[in-house]
């Protein structure tokens, strides 16, 4: 049984909730779903169905959210992983509609929950049906499936429930926590093409690790299953695995960008890089009636 996020906490604890595993609470965000199982925890907020929190059994947290984050309804906290749905970036047509879609900061609802011996699971759905016609007008339904085990797994499944085929992109937007960005590099894009979006727009081809020494925007085109980020600094590495994809989007806005944005906080730029599992520029993506595509990202932190 679902029931909306704007129902009674105690009910829906009464629904979801699994003892010691998954908690229900409200906040200055609203509500929020706890998670956790032998290999960590996860938070995650039913509005924007945005992952706030990931932290790894005896490890410190991978997920980064800017100290300068202030909660309001309808909007997506600077940090954690947005959902970017049912378009990437600025819309194609109308750049007066919300850039990264309009299901961000919009009530999500929790449609159930599961605990196994070594797994936990809450699934976030969101229909748009009768709706959102006047930002996109079409039918459409997402459910959000997060997994928490020795990694977390996030796997956004878009569903056509609509008469006609409409044009998908999206990204799993996530910002990760590192030590310092100058001292961080992603390997696993050498030899990929991408589109630099820094600066009058180009196509590149990537050599050897992708380093930081200023502003990072970049689309990277069939990247290979799995992409790694080195922080050095925290000896660690955090594996990011996808499917249903074949585009992710390398983003660190450095110093300028990052005070134009507001929200990071002075040196924000410095402890997160963002590395999403996306279908964006040449990965649009056209669902017909009846069809349905699922984007997966795959987390998993492994010291060295």
């Amino acid at each position: 049984m679902s029931i909306d996020s704007t129902a009674n906490l105690d009910e829906l604890q009464r629904l979801h909730g699994r003892e010691g595993r998954v908690t229900l609470s409200r906040g200055a965000l609203g509500e929020v779903v706890d998670l956790a199982a032998p290999g960590g925890t996860a938070r995650i907020a039913l509005q924007g169905a945005q992952l706030l929190s990931w932290v790894p059994a005896g490890e410190a947290e991978v997920i980064w959210l800017s100290p300068e984050a202030r909660p309001q309804p309808g909007k997506s906290l600077r940090g954690g992983a947005p959902v970017c749905w049912p378009w990437f970036g600025p819309h194609a047509e109308d750049e007066r509609k919300p850039a990264h879609g309009f299901v961000r900061g919009a009530p999500w609802e929790l449609l159930d929950t599961e605990a196994t011996a070594q797994a936990t699971r809450a699934r976030l759905g969101f229909d748009t049906a009768g709706k959102w016609r006047d930002v996109w007008p079409h039918e459409a339904r997402a459910v959000l499936t997060v997994t928490l085990g020795d990694g977390l797994t996030l796997a956004l499944e878009t569903t056509n429930t609509g008469a006609e085929p409409f044009q998908l992109s999206q990204a799993l937007h996530t910002y990760f926590a590192v030590a310092h960005i100058a001292e961080t590099s992603v390997q696993g894009l050498d030899g990929c093409a991408y589109i630099d979006k820094v600066g009058p727009e180009a196509r590149r081809r990537q050599e050897g690790m992708v380093r930081f020494d200023g502003e990072v925007d970049r689309i990277y085109l069939d990247p290979p299953g799995e992409v790694v980020i080195r922080d050095k600094a925290l000896g660690r590495r955090i594996v990011v695995g996808a499917s249903g994809s074949r585009s992710a989007v390398v983003w660190n806005p450095w110093i300028e960008k990052a005070a134009r944005l507001g929200d990071m906080g002075a040196d924000g730029f410095r402890r997160m890089l963002c590395v999403e599992t996306a279908n964006a520029a040449d990965d649009t993506l056209t669902l017909a009636p009846g069809a349905r595509h699922v984007l997966e990202a795959r987390y998993r932190l492994e010291r060295v």
